[in-house]
Parts: C-alpha cells; structure tokens; sequence
C-alpha cells in the first residue's frame, strides 16, 4: 500500500511536471509564406501572427519584407492559427498542423478594404482605441479595455464582432452574466444581418465556445455542453475545439465530461498524440491503471518523439509495476 501511495505521489509530480515543461508549444518548426495583394502583388510589411489552438496566449509573430515573403520559427508541433494583416486591407487566416520538420509554404492574399462597416481598419484614431484596449487587456485593466471597446462601438455601430472582446474582458474580471449577454448579442446581431452563421462561422464558432467556458464557470455544465455541441456543429472536425473542451472539463475535475471530448479529438485526428495523453491521466486519476497505461501507450505509438515523451513513458514505467 506504501508502495502504491509513493508511486501515485511520483506520477502527480510528473503530471505537474508535463503541465510546466508543455508551454505554449513552443519548439523548432518553421512556417514561411508569402503575402500578396488580390492581383498578386507582393505586400510589405504585413503583420503575420501565429497562435496555438491548444496552448492558449501562445502566440509568434512576424512581418513580411519588401518582397511580400515572411518566415516565423519557434513552432511546436500541434494546430495553430496564422493571420496575416495589414492597414487598409482585410486580414486573412488559416489554420493548419505545424510539424517541427517540414511544412508546406503559406500564401495570404489580402483585399483592398472598401467602404464599410470594415472603415475601421482605415480610421487611425479607432486604430489607436483598438490599440489601446488590447494593451489594457494585457494589464488586465479590464474596466478600462470595455470602456474602449464600448466607444469602438458606438463610433462603428456594424463592427459588432467588438461584442466578443468585451465578453472576454467581462469573463476575466468575473462579471459572467454580463460576458454571456455580449457573447449571446454578437450572436443575435449575426442571424439579424445574415439569417444564419454561414457567412461568418468563425465568430459563431469563437461564441459559442466562449458562452460554453462560462457556462463551466458558473458551474452549469449542461449548458456549457450545449454551448460547445454549437460551436462542434460549425466546425464538426476541428480536433483543437474538441481537445480545449476536454481541458476545461479536466480542469474543472469533470473526468468523464473530458474523456468524451478527448475521445473525440482522437476520433477526428487519429495521429495526433496529444489527446490519447490527456486520457491517461484521466484513466489515471479515475483510479483505472490498466485503460490509462493503455491510453498512454497509444500517444508514444503515434508520436514516439513528442515534446512530452521522455514524461510519459516515465509514468508508463512506473503503471506497468502497478499493473502487473
């Protein structure tokens, strides 16, 4: 029994030891690209900015030359989201799987904003506001960041999108009543204009998930579930939302709540290693070594030289002498 009790002591310590050393993804992969206008023309000085779809506040960036080409190091392997922009141009993104080793070259083709509710991007003084409220986000001035946003809004009543910056701001400083009422309004304003979410899935999709991590918060997990199946139904195979809806749940010690999400992510990206991790250890804190050494078999089979490996078949080395 002291045996058992000091081994599961050396696996929270490793698992505690997995959540420090899995940063950010960071790692050596290279993404490069080029960044071109609608007729092909190179764009300088265009603003790339790359962040992680699973380690959350992970971001790169970089800048494209006079010739419109760009490059960022610093990768770690997983999916991420690259967008490119510049002023008096419609930003652009894509996302995509980063290797460490190779990956294909990325092209953005940026169009000419025209007049608009996209005015915004060509108004220097909203830029500065713009600019103003994200650092006020940084420093977690969170009143400050609102006020800001609020004030974009009145100036560009149509850029309603600025609804989910404030839901986040409200989020942060724990008003969730007030997050949910302006996730819920950027949504409303979206079937207003549009009849549906098809013509803007992307901030459905950012809706939707942000109104399900406040649901988790206010402790209702029927309506997170409901919020987050939304979100699933706009983007059904995007294995990144499935694997963040399963680290909320693990978060928040819901195990089996996670494990269907984690199942899910491994469903939809079978050679991804990550999510078969994360089943471990919540095999693993249900108590169940034989189905959590299983699972963490499963994620050294896929990817043998993972950023997490060494981690993992330590505590694979310690479940075989329980197990046995």
């Amino acid at each position: 029994m002291k045996r058992k009790i000091l081994i599961l002591f050396t696996l929270i310590f490793l698992f505690n030891s997995y959540n420090i050393f899995s940063q950010a993804g960071m790692g050596r992969g290279r993404v490069f690209g080029k960044v071109v206008d609608d007729e092909g023309n190179p764009i300088p000085d265009a603003l790339i900015v790359a962040e992680s779809l699973i380690e959350r506040g992970t971001v790169l960036k970089g800048v494209s030359d006079k010739k419109g080409d760009w490059a960022i190091a610093g990768f770690g392997t997983g999916p991420w989201r690259l967008t490119a922009s510049k002023e008096g141009y419609m930003p652009s993104s894509i996302e995509l799987r980063v290797s460490e080793f190779r990956n294909p070259p990325v092209t953005f083709t940026l169009k000419k904003i025209k007049a608009g509710p996209s005015a915004l991007s060509t108004d220097k003084s909203a830029i500065d506001m713009l600019e103003k409220a994200e650092n006020a986000m940084k420093e977690e001035r969170y009143d400050d960041a609102i006020t800001l946003y609020n004030q974009l809004i009145e100036k560009f009543p149509s850029v309603f999108q600025l609804f989910l910056n404030i839901g986040y701001a409200q989020m942060k400083k724990g008003d969730l009543d007030s997050a949910l009422n302006s996730f819920q309004e950027v949504l409303k304003r979206l079937k207003e204009r549009d009849g549906d979410f098809s013509k803007e899935p992307e901030t459905a999709f950012k809706a939707f998930t942000a109104m399900g991590e406040v649901w988790i918060k206010k402790d209702n997990f029927e309506k997170a579930r409901e919020s987050f199946e939304e979100a699933l139904k706009i983007s059904p195979k995007d294995e990144a939302l499935a694997y963040s809806v399963g680290d909320i749940y693990f978060t928040n010690q819901k195990v089996d709540e996670a494990i269907k999400y984690f199942e899910l992510a491994a469903n939809i990206k079978p050679d991804w290693w990550k999510p078969y991790s994360k089943l471990g250890y919540c095999y693993l804190n249900k108590g169940d070594f034989k189905k959590s050494l299983e699972y963490f078999k499963k994620s050294i089979e896929v990817d043998p030289n993972s950023p997490e490996a060494g981690t993992i078949k330590a505590v694979i080395a310690e479940l075989e002498k329980m197990v046995k």
